[in-house]
């Protein structure tokens, strides 16, 4: 369910990022992102490969949702069957 308060929008370029400020990143399957169809981390090399992976897939667009949970954004790209999520206490919006 999206809250009236979420705020999401769509970049072809990736947001500078400070590491330090990512809590976890995912790895899996479209859908559910519970860790049932993929894998968090929180190491700091899985975070650096999430940056490059993104960082490669800009073009194809990535998602910024803000409101949910404790995070402030979540920086997304969605596959055709697989997607990579980056959970930052960043505020991506810009705004």
């Amino acid at each position: 369910m999206v809250d009236k308060n979420d705020k999401q929008k769509v970049v072809t370029e990736l947001p500078k990022l400070d590491l330090a400020l990512i809590n976890q990143v995912y790895f899996g399957m479209q859908g559910c992102a519970c860790g049932c169809r993929g894998n968090y981390h929180e190491t700091l090399r899985m975070k650096k490969v999430a940056v490059a992976k993104l960082a490669k897939r800009a073009s194809d667009g990535l998602q910024i949702i803000t409101g949910l949970a404790e995070d402030k954004s979540i920086l997304s790209w969605e596959g055709e069957d697989r997607a990579i999520r980056i959970y930052t206490q960043q505020d991506l919006m810009g705004d």
